[in-house]
């Protein structure tokens, strides 16, 4: 087996060095999804962290979040973005400082915020469509230590669009791959169970019994993150397939004109 599976203290002590999530993003994710989080509990524990206050000022003053003007201070921010909305940003915020490369940065965050859009479209409520575009921000984590170890063995796996494509050619070539990894560093880290949980089960096969919609979800956002100019034959090839259909993703109303959209937020947010 390969040595990286057999030692999780090692990839831990490894991820640190990644510059992955600090202690204070950690609490303050938790703490947003305890019910009786109220605004007056946050406040206190972002402006602590000076570089995380700054930077929600500096994301909500972009062209990606439409605000006529900046708000005047953190109560006004989380009251525009709600709870959950603010969860989303840390998160993303954090992102820039595990995912190095542009292009990987950029897949990563797309894949977030399609999955989150997708699952607004079947209906999941704010809380639910949190953990998915968490779940799909992170579920890729793995491969930076795998890249690491084995950098030149990457420009086949790099070559599949697919999650799951990439995932069998490093189960293959190494013995584990990128979810199994991010999975089991994510839970060295005290991430939500709900999150851990998408996560693990992003390893699965579609017809598995532990493959949800969620799962569905991050695939089709990870396929849809390479189309950099769909048109609707590209959108129809990828929601009419048979597991598209199987967890009801034909249903959802996608045009070139909300992935063009898309991207183009993504390109302001994937700059900072």
């Amino acid at each position: 087996m390969n040595s990286i599976v057999k030692n999780i203290s090692k990839k831990v002590n490894e991820l640190d060095s990644l510059n992955f999530l600090s202690p204070a993003v950690i609490e303050i994710i938790n703490i947003i999804d305890k019910p009786e989080t109220k605004l007056e509990d946050l406040i206190p524990l972002i402006s602590l962290d000076r570089i995380l206050y700054t930077r929600i000022f500096k994301y909500l003053s972009s062209a990606a979040f439409g605000m006529r003007r900046p708000p005047e201070d953190l109560r006004e921010a989380i009251n525009y973005l709600g709870l959950q909305g603010l969860k989303d940003l840390i998160f993303l915020i954090a992102s820039h400082t595990f995912f190095k490369e542009h292009d990987e940065l950029y897949h990563n965050i797309f894949t977030a915020f399609c999955a989150k859009s997708l699952a607004e479209s079947l209906g999941y409520q704010p809380k639910e469509t949190s953990q998915i575009y968490m779940a799909a921000l992170i579920c890729d984590l793995g491969v930076l230590l795998l890249k690491k170890k084995h950098k030149q063995e990457y420009s086949e796996i790099d070559a599949n669009e697919t999650l799951h494509g990439k995932v069998d050619l490093e189960n293959e070539k190494f013995g584990t791959n990128r979810i199994a990894m991010s999975y089991e560093l994510l839970v060295n880290y005290g991430m939500p169970e709900t999150v851990l949980r998408i996560v693990k089960n992003q390893e699965n096969e579609w017809t598995s019994a532990n493959y949800h919609t969620e799962n569905q979800l991050i695939d089709t956002a990870y396929e849809l993150s390479y189309l950099d100019c769909a048109d609707e034959l590209d959108l129809e090839y990828i929601l009419n397939s048979p597991r598209s259909i199987e967890y009801k993703l034909n249903r959802i109303a996608l045009t070139p004109k909300i992935i063009k959209t898309m991207h183009k937020q993504v390109s302001e947010l994937a700059r900072f």
